[in-house]
């Protein structure tokens, strides 16, 4: 399961409750760059949920170890003191993200992902911080809530009742530089031009990496764009 959405849209509390109803010694926290290392996966054995509360890459959903777990394969650990075994891993996984990017070799990752978008975000005054407090107080109900849907699922083959949003590999597309940058100019309150509508290179990129989330980009690619925007550099 991918939790897709911004800050403060409430991704953490789902977890936590995911994580209360599970139990503490029956989860771990393995990020999908590390399914490739037999070391750092040992802690999955005999665990019913793998919860990465950080915000993930989309690229390492495509790596060999990560497909190989979430199909169920046999894998080999190797835990220290007591050396390698093969296991089957029954752990589900629930990760975080902020935003996704294209997955490279998807078809096959598709079959096997629940992807649930959270678009609605929470102002730090209208946020309950005793939240998650109370809804573990209502743990038992949640629980049984939770065996009502799993009953339905399982009457129905596996297929939920209500689909909402099917998402496709068109909706993995990374956006492209121009639409990147207009979104920037549209909405970031961080650009401070001068009088004369100059604003640094340099700062600008900043400003703007820092905005989309992306690795640095080279400064050609950026005077490129914003001339194609019709902006001039000089």
């Amino acid at each position: 399961l991918l939790l897709v959405g911004k800050s403060n849209s409430g991704k953490s509390v789902i977890c936590e409750i995911a994580r209360f109803i599970v139990g503490e010694e029956f989860t771990c926290h393995i990020r999908p760059e590390e399914m490739n290392e037999p070391w750092l996966l040992s802690s999955i054995k005999n665990k019913k949920l793998n919860l990465v509360y950080d915000s993930i890459l989309s690229d390492s959903l495509s790596n060999v170890g990560f497909k190989q777990i979430i199909s169920g394969e046999p894998i080999r650990i190797d835990k220290m003191y007591t050396g390698s075994e093969v296991i089957v891993p029954v752990a589900k996984h629930l990760f975080v993200m902020n935003r996704i990017s294209r997955i490279k070799d998807s078809d096959d990752l598709f079959s096997r992902l629940l992807v649930l978008r959270i678009s609605k975000t929470i102002n730090t005054e209208n946020q309950n911080p005793e939240l998650t407090g109370l809804l573990k107080e209502e743990l038992t109900k949640i629980i049984k809530w939770s065996q009502e849907g799993l009953s339905r699922l399982d009457s129905n083959k596996g297929v939920f009742t209500t689909v909402t949003y099917n998402e496709t590999d068109k909706d993995f597309e990374e956006p492209s530089l121009t639409e990147m940058i207009s979104n920037f100019l549209t909405h970031s309150n961080k650009i401070k031009l001068v009088e004369d509508g100059e604003i640094p290179i340099h700062l600008f990129k900043t400003l703007f990496e820092e905005f989309a989330k992306i690795e640095p980009l080279p400064y050609m690619s950026i005077g490129r764009t914003m001339r194609n925007l019709g902006y001039r550099n000089f």
